[in-house]
Order: structure tokens, then sequence, then C-alpha cells
């Protein structure tokens, strides 16, 4: 039954001097700007109806355009788009940073430069004084295989130029909304381009706009008046470039990357000594004094630049995200052909060869719970309902959810017994809306898909609890509490009960239930789970009627949820929508029993295929350090989509083709995809 679209982000600590060329991995974690912020803060997404929306809703068919322009698949289509990292409200923004692509950290975490790169351009902004108003776009939405103008893959030099930098391609075109859209709504003061295809991408803008660059080959000598009155353009080699030479070539690489963005940051100084108000630095940042160079040549940052990383903010990821992204260098690797990616925590390796995994569980679309929609794509966002997504708890619980609220802490959980490395965080420990709701539900932990959806029981388990409550009427006035923040699933039922009993843990839990039912007016509360029924016990629940059921996984579930909605039909609340208590779940058939999670329910730029098709995320078998996130096999099969009528006809030319297209050749500095 198709329902209405379901209805619907180290404090100041001594600074030590590191080498001038520290290892790529480092960070800057001694720095007084490698702080990421508090755990509670979030990136709420852009605003509903908002023309952000629409152009995210509009990307092309990136897939069916570069099977026509390079007759292959070009882009890795199954994670699908990644649109921004940083700020999307009015005036936010005063520094646009633009790059190549995303990799398999962006698609995890749903947001751009959050990988290696993104640390290093991180430290970049710390070291200039912003470190909030800024915001981090790309060439491509689209992750594309191997390098931009790859010389390895046949046609890819003039391909690949004429989608990302002709007039012509759709590509270019969505582009440029997205940028143009970013400068009418701040006034822009710096635009970095990062690597050679960001360099392309920024006199392509330039031009589009009707500015003029005096050597195209160098965005720094375009017109930047265009792109806003108080605008200036620099360019940086893409941090990824070292990853491409000789172990005994990386030490004079890594040099030559570090000058070259002490050079930038040289000419961003002098900008600041003329005119000081032209950047200012964020509130709270911290920006070294300006001073003239030793050789009386310019200007410069008293404190020399240190090619190394620092840390994404909390603030620019989705409430409960996976808090290894973003923190330590590259942190995922792709498999299974693209279909899956693996995240390990800081003790984990990349890529670590000797992890085994169980293989990917078959599914079929016919039992997936997905919801068939003609204008989405299931390896997309919502297209149709582009307002289907949850922008997060708000400040007023985000604090409280995360287990950072005076006299409310979290325990060390690790201490208590639990295996998942502390370095994933603390996140998905909530689901639904939190306020003006009817239903309160607290569910034990079924799967490991929620360190992946930054939301609670969104894997096999909860995709059977979304079924239930619909046949129970609650559509969209509903919230899922999970027992426990972390990941257990690995541990025995009394060392989970024993860690769900501690007297902090239920501390917290309880303060969590009671302002739920102290600010909503509560219906009905039930429970999934034996910890969770146990931990319910515990709780004031202000004579609110309560159904214990089983956990989806537990052996009987299905006659014991028939058994509840049986309570149900003589219990009185109201229904979002015409319930069916009289429907009955059949013990072969609920084995197949899915609905996928209401898209109101998890982040802005999730896939349509996260939460269906049952359990997707999965722990290594012999290595706890490792997880991953495995893309339904059905969805791996689609076929690419058909071009609209303006694709066709912006590609029925076939301009790359033509003698007349005279394609940039690729610069000298190479360019490195994350995993590569």
């Amino acid at each position: 039954m198709k329902f209405k679209k379901y209805l619907l982000t180290l404090g100041l600590v001594l600074s030590f001097a590191l080498p001038l060329f520290a290892q790529e991995e480092e960070l800057d974690k001694f720095s007084p700007k490698a702080n990421r912020g508090n755990p509670w803060e979030y990136d709420a997404g852009p605003e509903k109806d908002s023309k952000w929306l629409e152009i995210f809703a509009s990307t092309p068919n990136y897939r069916g355009i570069g099977r026509v322009v390079l007759d292959r698949e070009r882009y890795r289509w199954h994670w699908g788009p990644i649109f921004y990292r940083g700020r999307l409200g009015k005036n936010e923004v005063k520094v646009l940073v633009i790059g190549q692509e995303g990799a398999q950290d962006e698609a995890l975490s749903r947001h751009s430069f959050t990988g290696g790169t993104g640390q290093k351009m991180q430290h970049f902004l710390n070291h200039i004084g912003i470190n909030r108003s800024y915001l981090f776009v790309n060439t491509f939405v689209y992750c594309i295989h191997g390098q931009y103008q790859d010389e390895t893959i046949e046609g890819a030099i003039a391909g690949d130029y004429w989608m990302a930098q002709s007039p012509s391609s759709p590509i270019v075109q969505h582009r440029h909304k997205l940028f143009n859209t970013a400068a009418e709504i701040n006034d822009l003061r710096l635009v970095v381009a990062v690597g050679s295809a960001a360099q392309d991408t920024v006199v392509t803008w330039v031009e589009s706009r009707g500015g003029v660059c005096e050597n195209r080959d160098n965005s720094e000598t375009c017109d930047a008046s265009v792109l806003g009155k108080n605008t200036k353009i620099i360019r940086v080699p893409h941090p990824g470039g070292a990853g491409q030479v000789p172990e005994e070539e990386r030490a004079k690489t890594l040099e030559n990357l570090r000058r070259k963005f002490q050079q930038a940051t040289d000419r961003i100084a002098a900008w600041i000594s003329e005119d000081p108000e032209w950047l200012p630095a964020d509130e709270g940042a911290y920006r070294p004094r300006i001073a003239e160079q030793e050789n009386g040549r310019g200007m410069t940052f008293t404190k020399p630049y240190v090619y190394r990383s620092a840390p994404v903010p909390y603030r620019d990821f989705a409430f409960g995200f996976n808090w290894r992204l973003g923190a330590r260098g590259t942190s995922s690797n792709r498999g299974d052909g693209q279909r899956s990616v693996k995240v390990f925590s800081e003790a984990g390796e990349y890529a670590d060869p000797t992890v085994r995994w169980a293989a990917p569980k078959r599914s079929g679309f016919k039992d997936s719970g997905y919801i068939q929609d003609d204008e989405d794509l299931a390896y997309e966002a919502p297209r149709h309902d582009t307002n289907a997504f949850d922008p997060g708890p708000g400040e007023k619980w985000a604090r409280l959810l995360m287990g950072e609220e005076e006299g409310y802490e979290w325990p060390d959980f690790n201490a208590l017994g639990v295996t998942s490395h502390k370095s994933f965080g603390t996140g998905p420990i909530y689901r639904g809306r939190l306020d003006n709701t009817k239903f309160l539900i607290l569910a034990d932990q079924e799967s490991h898909d929620d360190m992946f959806t930054c939301r609670a029981l969104t894997g096999n388990g909860g995709q059977k609890v979304q079924h239930f409550l619909t046949r129970i009427g609650a559509i969209h006035n509903y919230v899922i509490i999970r027992t426990l923040p972390v990941d257990t699933l690995d541990l025995s039922f009394d060392k989970v009960r024993e860690i769900s009993n501690h007297s902090q843990v239920v501390r917290v839990r309880n303060r969590i239930l009671e302002k739920i039912l102290e600010e909503n007016s509560i219906e009905l509360i039930l429970t999934f789970g034996s910890h969770a029924k146990e931990a319910m016990r515990k709780c004031d629940t202000k004579d609110v009627t309560v159904v214990n059921l089983k956990s989806a996984t537990e052996k009987g579930a299905a006659q014991d949820w028939n058994k509840g909605l049986k309570k149900l039909q003589k219990v009185r609340y109201m229904p979002d929508y015409n319930p069916q208590l009289s429907f009955r779940y059949s013990e072969k058939g609920f084995r197949n029993t899915r609905l996928e999670i209401n898209r109101y329910d998890l982040p802005i730029n999730t896939p349509r295929w996260f939460g269906t098709s049952g359990s997707l995320g999965s722990r290594a078998l012999n290595n706890p350090e490792h997880y991953k996130l495995t893309m339904p096999e059905w969805a791996d099969r689609l076929r690419a989509p058909k071009l609209s009528r303006s694709e066709r006809n912006a590609l029925e030319s076939k301009e790359w083709l033509l003698e007349s297209f005279t394609p940039k050749t690729p610069g000298f500095s190479p360019e490195e995809n994350e995993e590569e």
C-alpha cells in the first residue's frame, strides 16, 4: 500500500611543533584549531521547500550520460550523489571550496570532503581562521571511476572534459545552479579550487557568468568579481597527489605540497593585510598574526603552514553519524564490486586483507519493503517528495540524546564490556518525531545498519517494526528510542542485560523517556525485545498503556505480534491512519515481511535503498574493528534510467568527438581518488 510519502550536526591545548611535512594521515590533534566542536552539534540539511532541495532533486542522469559519452559506466552510481559539506543558510558562507568528486568516506558520510583530502582542506581553512563559514562542493556530485581525464580510460580526456566543462553538458548546467545559489545567497569572499579538475571548473563557472580569464590554465587570473563584488580566487594542488608518487619521492612531494599551500596562505594574508574586513576570522577561530615576509616580498601569517590534517567538525555531519568519519584520514574502503563500503575503527587498518565477512545475503525486490515511485531512483534520495528527510532532533534534544547533558552523561561503555571501538561514537539512539508525537517505542538493537543510517532500528527488525506500526495506524507521529546507543550484538544476553541495567545507563535513558512523556501527549507505549521491556519497567510511564512485544529477531515474534494486535483492539488511542488491527502475521511469511524505513526518519541525501531489504550492515567475522554496509542485490542490478529529452538533445551532437572540440589536457598534478 502506498502511503502519502509517509505523510510526510580538545578544548584549547598546548600546540607542539611538528615536522614541516607530517605524514599524510597525521592529525593536527595538538592544535587549538583541531577541536571538532560538541558531539551534539550536527548538520540539519537545507530548509524544507528550499531551492537547494529543488537542485538536489534535479540531478542529471549521470549514469546515462557517462554511458553515452564513454560507452561504459563512468560513475560509481551505487551510492548516489554527494552535494555539499558546510553551511547552506543565507549569509553563512564566506569561503567556497571546490574539488573534483567524493570517494568512499563521502559515500558513508553523505557529505563532501570528509576523507583524507577533506581533512587536509579543513586544516587549510583552520589556518586562515575559518572554521565554520565555508561550503565544500565538487565538480561532479557522483564519484567517478579512476581519475578526471584518466589517460587509461579510452575517450576520457575529451569525454570527461565535455561532461565537466562544456556549457552544453547537463552536468555543468546543474552544477552552475548549485554554485550560483551559493553565490547569490552569500557574500562570497574566497573561492578555493582544489586540484586540476576544480581549476577547470572555476574557469568554466566564471565564464558562464560573463567573466574573463586572462589565462585559462590559471583560475587565479579570472575576473572573480562576477562571482561576488568581494570575491577572490585561489588555487591549491590536490592533496591526494602525494599518494601517486614512489615512496622515495614522497618527502619531496610533501614538501612541494606544503610550499604551494604556504604560497596560497601568503596571498590570503596579503589580501587581509590590505583590507582587514575582507575575510574576518570566524567567531572562536584562531588566526595567526600577519607580518611582512623575511624576504620583504609580501605578507605572511606568523605561524608557518604545516602540511597536515584537522578533523571535520561534528556540526558538518548528520546527527547520529559514525564519529570515525572525518576523524583520522580515510576511514573506509570499497568492496563487493562497488556494492559495499567498509569502515574501520582507529584500531583497524585500511583494506585489511585478513578480515573475513559473511557472504552478503541475497535480497529480492519483492521482499525488500521498497515503495516504488517512478520519479525516484533507488540510489538517490527521494525526488518526488524532496522534504522527506529528518533534519535532526532539534537543539533541546540533541545534547541529551548524545549523553552529554550535565548529570546525564553516558558511561564509558567499553569499561562496561562493550567491544565496539569508542571511535565509532554513540550516535544512533533515536528515530522519528520527538515533539508532537503520540507513540513511544523502546526497542533493542537488531542490526548494524543503524551505524550507517544514523538512526535507530533501521535493519531487518526495524523494517518489520515499520510494517507493524502501519498496521496499528502509527504512520508518522511516533518516536523510537534504542535501549542502548552502542553495538552490543556480539555480547551475551546476560552481558547486555548487565550493561542495560547499569545505574548511569538507566539514569540517562529514563531522562530521555520521561522527557518525551512530559512534553508530548503519549497515548501508547510499545517495547520490542526483552531488554526494552525490562528497561521500560524502570521508567515512570505515567499510566500510559504499555504493550510489550518480542524483538523481530526472536523466535515466535510473529505469533507474539499477533497477540499484540489483538490487545490493541481494546486500547483507546488516536491513530495517524486507518489501522488494521485485525491483520495477522503468518510464521512462514514473517521472514520476508518488511516495509522500508520512513524517509522522514532518515537524514538528508539518504539513498532510497538504505533501510530496505533486511539488514544490510554487518560486522567482520574475525575482526571487531571493521563494519560494512552492502547495497541490496536487486538495486545493484538496476539498469541505467533513460535520458530525459533535454539530455538526449545535449548529447545528440556528440561534441566531444568533433575535431572542433579541443579539450584541455590534464595538468601535471595527479589527482587521487581516496581509495586508489
